[in-house]
């Protein structure tokens, strides 16, 4: 069978924000990946191919900015 669910990949270094939009996300149907930071978001955004990119632009390793450009 086969997943409808669309993917969200949401990127944010803040622990708190991650776990708030995860259950939301979820509890609205939506297939919600993790990642703490811009290193982590783009290694997961090429394996997942999300339909959808939530991402902070202030991080550790990789910033937003420096996700977008890549």
């Amino acid at each position: 069978m086969e997943n409808n669910k669309a993917k969200i990949l949401f990127v944010d270094d803040d622990n708190f924000l991650r776990k708030v939009y995860q259950a939301e996300l979820s509890e609205q149907g939506y297939e919600v990946i993790l990642a703490a930071d811009g290193e982590e978001g783009l290694e997961k955004a090429k394996i997942s191919d999300p339909d959808l990119i939530i991402l902070d632009m202030i991080m550790p390793k990789k910033s937003g900015f420096e996700v977008l450009a890549e």
